[in-house]
């Protein structure tokens, strides 16, 4: 069974698809296993040059579909970029897909849709630490809503089942979570 998680926001949301993988089903198998669809956009501290990488920033990414990659733990950041996805696909037992927003959410929801039909997973996750997707915009302590904005309207155009997933509402300082509950009346992604 394989199940597809989409990191909504990259970095520590990516950290947490693994976690939550672990929490839900266990340590699983190769054939029991989940893939994480994530940003490569790491804080300035990792990555000198500010937004997201494209697959043209790294060597050594392996095709799943014409436009999803993934990143194995032997792929590198080219020059002066950097990534914590090699990292991350070296000491964990996931499959990192890198999620490319530089064409857009329709591009994004082009390698959302080529991965589905490549995987046929059991199920897809959309994942937020800290609930900042959920936000109007306007809120006083939102700091970083784009990335989380981009993938919540990707998955939003698939036409597949996502159940959205908040892990730790308010948990990354980003985001007060009174914000997003008061006068929200809850959402549907299909």
């Amino acid at each position: 069974m394989t199940r597809l998680i989409v990191a909504g926001g990259g970095g520590g949301d990516a950290v947490a698809a693994a976690v939550l993988d672990r929490a839900l089903y266990g340590r699983g198998t190769a054939d029991d296993r989940a893939v994480v669809l994530t940003y490569a956009w790491d804080r300035l501290l990792v990555d000198p040059a500010p937004g997201p990488r494209a697959a043209a920033d790294f060597t050594g990414l392996r095709a799943l579909t014409p436009s999803v990659y993934a990143v194995p733990e032997d792929a590198r950041p080219v020059a002066p970029a950097g990534s914590t996805l090699p990292r991350l696909a070296a000491e964990l037992p996931h499959t990192f897909a890198l999620l490319d927003p530089h064409h857009g959410v329709e591009g994004m929801v082009r390698q959302l849709e080529e991965l589905i039909e490549h995987l046929a997973p059991a199920s897809i996750d959309l994942l937020d630490v800290g609930g900042d997707i959920l936000a109007h915009g306007d809120e006083p302590t939102l700091r970083s809503p784009l990335g989380d904005a981009l993938s919540l309207a990707a998955c939003a155009q698939v036409n597949a089942e996502i159940r959205l997933l908040v892990a730790g509402p308010g948990l990354d300082g980003r985001f007060r979570w009174s914000c997003c509950t008061n006068g929200w009346s809850g959402w549907s992604i299909r």
